[in-house]
């Protein structure tokens, strides 16, 4: 018996409460919560019916079980919450069939895709110098539906290029991919990701953040383009890891 429940159990005895009901309630009563209710109870009230005790018992643990349920929905809404800010692990099958993200040395299928998702970059077999590693997602026949590139240039590590195939957003593809090249930045010893955006927002919402055009280092060929923040307006973003 609990220090508690010793406490409640002598309580009982003190007021006149047969023994051995006195030690039917404190084993009933064995969390803290419900101990120190029940102790609370008897202090103020006098020696009350078996009947109206019980009732205030069963009021007791019946909040407890509330309090607990409620504890658990919280416990799973934070695991939902965290599971959206971070996405899905990497090489990972995804529940019910979904896609599989794996590591991929297939540069030239994932510049395809990038570049059908509205990404400006060069069809080429063979990726560019510094990068780390590649992913891709695919479906249950095997068509690729995202990609993520990670590369380290210039002392930093940069996810270079990251895009998931249109009609397949919003499924936590994205999210899973990003999620993937950030662990394995920071296995790397990052400490922090750049990256090139050409919707900022959707990197924003998920801890990136926008670094000034003037304190903005040179990271993607984008910045190199005539067109770059005259008739096309990618944002340099950076993410603590």
């Amino acid at each position: 018996m609990s220090a508690k429940n010793e406490e409640l159990y002598s309580l009982m005895v003190r007021k006149g409460y047969p023994a051995e009901f006195a030690g039917l309630v404190a084993d009933q009563m064995n969390t803290e919560y419900t101990s120190q209710r029940m102790t609370a109870y008897l202090s103020r009230a006098g020696l009350v019916s078996p009947e109206e005790f019980a009732d205030e018992m069963l009021a007791i643990l019946s909040e407890r079980d509330a309090l607990r349920d409620k504890h658990i929905a919280q416990s799973a809404q934070q695991k939902v919450n965290r599971l959206y800010q971070e996405g899905l692990p990497g090489d990972t099958v995804l529940p019910d069939g979904r896609p599989q993200i794996a590591e991929t040395a297939d540069y030239y299928a994932l510049t395809v895709l990038f570049k059908e998702c509205g990404l400006d970059v060069k069809i080429e077999e063979q990726p560019p110098e510094g990068v780390l590693k590649m992913w891709r997602c695919t479906g249950s026949e095997g068509e690729l539906l995202g990609g993520a590139v990670l590369q380290y240039k210039d002392g930093r590590y940069i996810l270079k290029d990251l895009a998931v195939k249109d009609g397949w957003r919003k499924e936590g593809i994205g999210k899973a991919l990003m999620h993937t090249a950030l662990k394995e930045a920071k296995a790397c010893g990052a400490k922090e990701i750049w990256g090139c955006a050409k919707v900022p927002e959707y990197y924003t919402g998920k801890g990136w953040h926008i670094v000034p055009d003037e304190d903005a280092p040179v990271i993607s060929d984008c910045q190199q383009c005539e067109q770059y923040l005259k008739v096309c307006f990618p944002q340099i973003i950076r993410k603590k890891l």
